[in-house]
């Protein structure tokens, strides 16, 4: 996965089949591409698999704000949008229609201090 992504970000910035082909080799091996996005040139990936995996993902997109919100509000924000569905395939975060980390975790930081 990690040369894959090193690909695209040193041949694809020009080439959109390049993108599009490799695109669809990460989703026919590593399960359903949930999103990708551009940018400043830079592809970030965020594939899908079990919900295990997804649930490393979360934790870890979660963790890039450890330098600007303690550890245990993290882990408590964590804890309550990962919470599974009756079924076990989706957590509370992937039923939101939209969902942004980054304002999300402002907004809880502002209602946990008011």
């Amino acid at each position: 996965m990690e040369e894959l992504i090193q690909i695209i970000q040193e041949k694809g910035k020009d080439n959109p089949v390049l993108i599009k082909n490799l695109l669809l080799i990460i989703k026919k091996h590593y399960g359903t591409l949930r999103a990708y996005e551009l940018k400043d040139r830079n592809y970030k990936f965020i594939y899908g698999g079990d919900i295990h995996d997804r649930e490393i993902i979360f934790w870890n997109d979660i963790l890039a704000y450890q330098k600007k919100y303690p550890i245990k509000m993290l882990e408590r924000f964590f804890n309550w949008w990962s919470e599974k569905t009756l079924d076990g395939k989706k957590m509370k975060w992937e039923r939101e229609k939209t969902f942004e980390i980054g304002k999300r975790l402002a907004t809880w930081w502002a209602k946990q201090n008011s």
